[in-house]
């Protein structure tokens, strides 16, 4: 039975364990952790994150130490770690929750990620995968506080989906829900052109940018900025900035929730220490107009959020300033500009390329699982496609944009 214990105690008796959980000799172990704990597991879990794919910050400690002490405080972080008897070999964050599919009544063990985790995914080194699967797959079967395992926003053909084949070989149910198409850019060699591996079909439309810049410079001179150091005057030029337009008439700006606002400092600020992060920022006389929260991790650039001022929209400012960007990650020699989140007309100005995500899930072979599993994988694709029918696809670059979406 794979036990619950602490992380330091699990650190300390590793070396005295006599028999491995799995043939493969692996141990694997279930914990109630707290931050502090994913904190002592941090310099292995950072090793382990220096190896493709899992170089990217999402999957960082960082990022799930600042989601345990913002959206998931006051409760403790289920986690699984795999080890041999030298070194980590697998990491599965988890919460507890007693929901699924946002709203469905159910014991659920839910990846420790939400909308603004970006993406998740099973942590442990692409040559061990398998057999650190099968190890994280037995601890979670052995659990008995659980119907159904939610994995949200996880890359297809992520780590995840061998625990899903683990669990499908035993007879439990699983299920991909597609959720978004995260656009991205495969970036040229320094010294090429910047933009020419973009979208040709909005070539025309990057052209006129020259002509928005030429409006821009009637405000004053436009400057571009790169920030690496993390002060809190930086975060605050960010949050009220993306707070001063529309998403604080719809309440979705980061600093109109103070725990969403707690995420984005404790990330921001452990991203510098790492040399993670990259954000840049479009200035007219001194003015902010536009601000791109981006990290760049493993000769790639990830971008989160973006934000401008809408009285400077007739200029374009994001487009501007998405331009720039481009521009000096090729000269650094970043090889891939992830913009992450869905596919928009403003992504796609810039990035060609898409990277498909679902929400995976795995159910127990009862009456009710195969119930659940019923509406995960037949029922709810129906109704959505329904859905889509009638009111288009969000992520389809052909359906009719609001006004203002195609502006960063």
């Amino acid at each position: 039975m794979a036990s619950t214990v602490n992380i330091r105690a699990l650190q300390e008796e590793s070396s005295a364990r006599a028999a491995p959980f799995t043939s493969s000799g692996l141990f694997a172990q279930n914990m109630e952790a707290t931050p502090s704990d994913l904190e002592a597991l941090a310099p292995e879990w950072n090793i382990l994150c220096g190896t493709s794919p899992n170089q990217e910050p999402f999957l960082h400690p960082y990022w799930f130490i600042a989601f345990a002490k913002s959206f998931n405080a006051g409760r403790p972080v289920q986690l699984i770690t795999i080890r041999d008897k030298t070194r980590l070999r697998g990491v599965l964050p988890l919460k507890t929750t007693g929901r699924f599919l946002g709203k469905l009544p159910t014991r659920t063990l839910r990846s420790l990620s939400n909308i603004h985790s970006c993406r998740f995914d099973f942590i442990c080194a692409p040559e061990d995968q398998d057999p650190v699967a099968a190890a994280a797959w037995r601890c979670l079967k052995e659990r008995e506080d659980w119907n159904a395992v939610e994995a949200i926003h996880v890359p297809r053909g992520g780590a995840f989906e061998s625990i899903m084949k683990h669990a499908q070989n035993d007879g439990y149910l699983t299920a991909l829900w597609p959720t978004q198409r995260s656009p991205f850019l495969l970036l040229p060699p320094p010294g090429s052109p910047p933009l020419q591996n973009c979208p040709s079909r909005y070539k025309d439309a990057r052209k006129r940018l020259d002509k928005y810049f030429r409006k821009l410079k009637e405000h004053g001179e436009p400057t571009f900025e790169t920030h690496i150091r993390y002060s809190e005057d930086l975060l605050t030029q960010f949050l009220e900035l993306e707070g001063s337009g529309w998403k604080a008439q719809a309440g979705s700006a980061i600093k109109c929730n103070p725990t969403t606002t707690t995420f984005y400092r404790e990330i921001l600020r452990e991203a510098a220490e790492l040399g993670h992060l990259h954000m840049c920022s479009l200035l007219v006389s001194g003015k902010l107009v536009a601000m791109e929260m981006a990290f760049v991790v493993g000769n790639r650039c990830y971008s989160p959020k973006v934000a401008y001022d809408e009285t400077f929209s007739h200029c374009a400012p994001g487009h501007l300033l998405a331009r720039r960007v481009i521009e000096e990650l090729v000269e650094l020699g970043v090889d891939r500009y992830d913009t992450l989140g869905s596919q928009a007309r403003h992504k796609a100005m810039w990035a060609g390329e898409e990277r498909p995500h679902a929400h995976c899930y795995i159910f127990r072979p009862t009456l009710a699982g195969r119930a659940r599993h019923a509406l995960v994988s037949r029922i709810a694709p129906q109704i959505k496609r329904l859905k889509y029918s009638i009111y288009g696809d969000p992520q389809s670059l052909e359906q009719k944009q609001k006004k203002g979406k195609n502006q960063r």
